[in-house]
């Protein structure tokens, strides 16, 4: 499962939201010894994801076995006047050279009764052996709207 991977016939499965799109086909992914390390360029360690953002995620889940992958993040800053936001995935490997993935996504702000939710499915093909990860991250290199996981990974929400 290492090495750098790209999105392909991504396709929307379940939603709540009329104007729902699929994840972006063609975005890069990137899975290192460790784990996702990179999606669309952006570095997705927690700690570069909680700099990014300004304040902690309060769920982080990033792991593979060589035929999983599972990766998993969520904050809630309702209470301050932002978003909950969840991105969740899980992958099985077909075979060397493809992973099936599932995806699921939602934003709820804090006047909504229900969170707006995508569940997406699409395939990673394998474009390179190699690891090449992005450099660290800074805050000036954050979104200037950087308010929550749409901003910094908006491949993965179909935006």
């Amino acid at each position: 499962m290492i090495g750098t991977w790209q999105i392909f016939l991504a396709s929307v499965i379940d939603t709540n939201d009329a104007g729902a799109q699929p994840p972006a086909n063609g975005t890069t992914i990137v899975i290192g010894p460790d784990g996702v390390a990179s999606i669309g360029g952006l570095t997705v360690k927690q700690a570069d994801l909680e700099l990014l953002l300004g304040f902690p995620l309060s769920l982080y889940v990033n792991k593979i076995d060589g035929k999983t992958v599972l990766y998993g993040l969520s904050f809630d800053r309702r209470v301050q006047g932002g978003n909950r936001e969840v991105v969740g995935l899980a992958g099985g490997a077909l075979d060397d050279n493809t992973i099936s993935v599932e995806q699921f996504t939602s934003t709820q702000s804090p006047s909504a009764a229900e969170a707006v939710y995508v569940r997406s499915r699409y395939k990673l093909a394998r474009v390179s052996n190699a690891i090449v990860l992005p450099a660290n991250v800074s805050p000036q290199t954050a979104p200037a709207t950087a308010a929550g996981l749409r901003d910094v990974l908006p491949p993965l929400f179909g935006r």
